[in-house]
């Protein structure tokens, strides 16, 4: 049972350490050249290339890095570093602090400004269980050290989880689109998309690795932020 629980742990840190690694070396460029969706649903989504030029959500997903960007040393030093584990609905919040961030993780990548905002860069893990995320989480401050936008860059096994607390907490409504291997998920204002949630299946999906079946990646930006 110890070595089962290990090994899914090992699995959670090499799956955070590639997009994490990915993210420090390549921190300006974009996810996949194209838009994404949701997993294990019959349904679609928009191109992100349609939304309105400038919209917060446009420019959070343009500032993430592209996750194909990895090297096999990635996995190796994440699974040597301590991760701890953050359960989602303690990480996925705007009520956080910088000083709270670089407590609350041993690692903490800062010194990444996005416009008028501040960002600090962490590994997140949030469990062993298929429907854990594991991935490169950012949190951008403005001015009054308010928590202006979330960025999170990951996998998982199962996306229901995550999927339900973002409609439950924030209010993300599927939407539709001509690509069926995508699915998306927003936060709309006056028709404008304010937040995505983007899932997609994984290139290669493997039977030893059930926690990296999807590629997710999310932009959630605070209206209320001044």
């Amino acid at each position: 049972m110890f070595r089962h629980s290990m090994f899914y742990i090992l699995v959670l840190c090499a799956a955070v350490g590639i997009p994490y690694f990915s993210a420090e070396w390549n921190k300006n460029g974009s996810w996949f050249g194209h838009s994404a969706g949701t997993p294990g649903a019959n349904g679609a989504t928009t191109d992100v290339s349609q939304n309105a030029a400038g919209s917060p959500a446009t420019t959070s997903i343009a500032n993430i890095a592209d996750p194909s960007i990895a090297t096999a040393v990635a996995g190796q030093s994440m699974a040597s570093a301590s991760t701890p584990v953050v359960d989602l609905t303690e990480a996925l919040r705007f009520e956080v602090t910088s000083a709270w961030v670089l407590g609350r993780w041993p690692r903490v990548t800062a010194g990444l400004p996005d416009a008028d905002l501040q960002g600090y860069r962490v590994p997140l893990v949030t469990g062993t269980r298929e429907d854990d995320v594991a991935g490169s989480l950012t949190y951008y401050f403005n001015k009054h050290q308010h928590c202006q936008r979330i960025t999170f860059q990951g996998t998982t096994g199962d996306a229901r989880k995550l999927i339900d607390y973002l409609s439950t907490q924030y209010g993300f409504k599927q939407q539709t689109s001509n690509d069926p291997n995508l699915f998306l998920y927003q936060i709309r204002w006056n028709g404008t998309p304010q937040s995505e949630l983007h899932v997609r299946p994984a290139p290669v999906i493997r039977a030893d690795a059930p926690m990296a079946r999807f590629e997710v990646l999310l932009a959630l930006n605070n209206q209320q932020a001044k």
